[in-house]
């Protein structure tokens, strides 16, 4: 038997508070990149690349060595890190270097792992 859960029939919404809210639900676009970040966040390997990029800048192979991956399936993850504006790359040699793409990115992953860790 299901509990039946009790509804404040009186409850007013304040209008102030409503605005406020109704505001920040109009930048749609802005809306539609956050989500798209999230989501690359949310895979636990892209996840592992970005914290290890977050300390310094790294080649596919370092990286393959680290997330003990495949380089095409680690060239696939960053298609993704970049495609979400992440994480950018530059030429060194032979080599395309990535790092977080600016300051913004090392604060998520910084935080999302203080929040991890907080009890």
């Amino acid at each position: 038997m299901s509990e039946k859960i009790e509804v404040c029939q009186t409850y007013e919404t304040d209008p102030k508070h409503m605005e406020l809210a109704r505001e920040a639900l109009t930048e749609e676009e802005t809306i539609i990149k956050a989500s798209k970040i999230l989501s690359a966040l949310s895979d636990k390997t892209r996840f592992k690349i970005l914290l290890a990029l977050s300390h310094t800048s790294l080649c596919v192979c370092e990286l393959e060595e680290l997330v003990s991956l495949s380089q095409s399936a680690i060239s696939h993850q960053l298609r993704i890190l970049r495609d979400a504006n992440l994480v950018s790359s530059k030429r060194v040699g032979q080599k395309a270097v990535y790092f977080l793409s600016d300051e913004h990115v090392e604060a998520l992953i910084s935080q999302s792992m203080k929040h991890a860790q907080h009890k």
